[in-house]
């Protein structure tokens, strides 16, 4: 399953530590740049900056993300 986590604070890391064990495909977002950095040492690929209440990040799909996450009415600009 591909799953967005919004922070990457103590829960968020976690929580994407714990779903990356059991094989599931994530991407951490956090809009700290310092917690970002140490995000990206952590977990390397998968931390993100960025706002999750911003919806450009949010369609910004990854490289590794399925075809449908760009897709989705839900994730599509009206402008």
């Amino acid at each position: 399953m591909y799953i967005l986590i919004a922070g990457g604070g103590k829960v968020g890391a976690n929580l994407a530590s714990t779903l990356l064990k059991v094989g599931h495909e994530v991407t951490l977002l956090d809009n700290d740049r310092h917690r970002y950095s140490i995000l990206e040492e952590q977990f390397e690929h998968i931390a993100r900056y960025g706002d999750a209440t911003e919806l450009y990040v949010l369609e910004r799909p990854r490289s590794s993300a399925p075809t449908w996450w760009s897709r989705s009415p839900a994730m599509t600009r009206t402008t």
